[in-house]
């Protein structure tokens, strides 16, 4: 209960490299780029979950469309059991990744500024309204005002 660790306990003795790096970057931006490329850095090489890998390409691969029923199935696994896995591995359920795949791609066809009712068609969204819902939910503006507030240095939508 509200205790602190050293982040060396759980990273290794990298951590402190990092935090020196960090602290000496003034930029968020810059700041993720570094603990990505650390993260990337603690991941190359290690396996992962046959399942958990077919999964998250499905999920990419259809933006987010893939009924998660289907994805099990192409996965041979039950529903439940996706769940389990994703969550074990990648700490949330089959229904959230396949929420934010859908969302990459409306992000990534946020910076041309298109048209809002197309491209919630397009994602298979209710309708706009629902789509405005979601994309305000993760960014915390509208997809116009998101838009206008980001253009210039528009953010990344895939984690490569």
């Amino acid at each position: 209960m509200n205790r602190r660790e050293l982040l060396a306990r759980f990273l290794g003795p990298r951590a402190d490299e990092l935090a020196e790096q960090m602290a000496k970057t003034s930029s968020s931006d810059a700041r993720f780029d570094l603990l990505e490329a650390f993260c990337l850095e603690q991941l190359a090489g290690k396996a992962v979950h046959e399942c958990v890998g077919m999964a998250l390409r499905l999920l990419e691969e259809s933006a987010g469309a893939m009924q998660i029923r289907e994805v099990a199935r192409r996965c041979a696994v039950s529903q439940r059991q996706l769940e389990r896995l994703l969550r074990a591995w990648v700490g949330m359920s089959p229904k959230r990744l396949a929420r934010i795949a859908r969302f990459q791609t409306v992000l990534g066809r946020a910076e041309r500024k298109p048209q809002w009712t197309h491209v919630a068609a397009e994602q298979n969204y209710v309708d706009q309204a629902h789509m405005i819902r979601e994309f305000s939910g993760f960014t915390g503006a509208s997809p116009a005002r998101f838009t206008t507030m980001n253009s210039g240095k528009f953010p990344k939508t895939k984690c490569d």
